[in-house]
């Protein structure tokens, strides 16, 4: 009966926690509110897929309205750059970048922060705010992509992931194998055959 579907539908309408063209999230469902019925409301994903949500888990579940108030969105990216890198230099780079992309506001002002130091970087993070949530993807691509390129031209180093590998008591003939492969690293490749494995022991079973 269409009055038991009241009281899920009249905060919806009276308090407007959600309206048509509003960016929300609502468990693992992302996207824009399209239409608003009795019975449910249509959010289209980012798939252009149409889903169809109750409106009661507006009211009892919990809902993120990116564009309730205002529709400007803060990004944050994770940049990181090698040990010994200038870092005022870096920071610098990373602001320039910001701030001259036509699509970032100049109000909030993006801001560029150390954030720590990891395993094989020095990690800064960066702030940056797009006035329309569409505009989030653009920003994002863009301005990784500019640092790229400007990091690349000061010559200061994007360092990936980098482990170092302990090999302990290595039979005689692996060892001396490894030593001539990695001491001819430099030189035209030459076949080198790697040592055979010793055959398993066989075991009499009683």
């Amino acid at each position: 009966p269409r009055r038991a579907l009241l009281p899920a539908l009249v905060p919806l309408l009276l308090e407007r926690p959600i309206r048509v063209g509003d960016i929300v999230t609502i468990g693992e469902t992302a996207g824009v509110v399209k239409k608003i019925n009795i019975r449910a409301t249509t959010v289209e994903n980012w798939n252009h897929e149409s889903m169809i949500i109750p409106n009661r888990e507006f009211i009892v579940g919990k809902v993120v309205n990116w564009t309730h108030a205002d529709r400007t969105t803060r990004l944050v990216l994770n940049v990181g750059v090698a040990y010994g890198t200038d870092l005022d230099a870096a920071k610098k780079i990373m602001l320039r970048t910001v701030e001259q992309h036509p699509l970032v506001p100049r109000l909030p002002q993006p801001s560029v922060w150390l954030s720590g130091f990891g395993d094989s970087s020095v990690d800064f993070v960066v702030f940056v705010y797009a006035i329309d949530p569409a505009h989030r993807l653009t920003i994002q691509e863009e301005v990784l992509s500019r640092i790229y390129r400007e990091f690349a031209a000061a010559g200061i180093e994007i360092p990936y992931p980098q482990r170092e590998l302990t090999l302990r008591a290595l039979p005689p003939e692996l060892s001396a194998w490894l030593t001539r492969a990695l001491g001819s690293a430099a030189a035209p490749p030459v076949e080198t055959p790697a040592p055979a494995l010793p055959a398993p022991a066989e075991v009499e079973l009683a």
